[in-house]
């Protein structure tokens, strides 16, 4: 148990997710249509989410995607 005074969570709740790639990929494309203006308005509107650029897309949703953004970029997160 992480104790930080006024919170405490379990080291469980801190890790990232296990999910598969292809579901990461899938979410990851329907996040890239949902936040396309807020985070990737420089990028090709008809881009197919890859391995390769995952990083990107959870990087963008971190910085630009507001809290729901965070949470989802942490899911997306090997």
């Amino acid at each position: 148990m992480l104790n930080l005074g006024f919170i405490s969570m379990s080291s469980t709740s801190l890790a990232s997710s296990a999910l598969p790639l292809e579901e990461r990929l899938r979410r990851a494309q329907e996040a890239y249509r949902e936040y396309s203006c807020e985070c990737f308005w420089f990028m090709d509107e008809d881009l197919i989410v890859t391995e390769a650029n995952l990083p990107l897309i959870i990087e963008g949703l971190r910085l630009h995607g507001g809290h729901k953004g965070w949470k989802l970029a942490h899911e997306l997160c090997p």
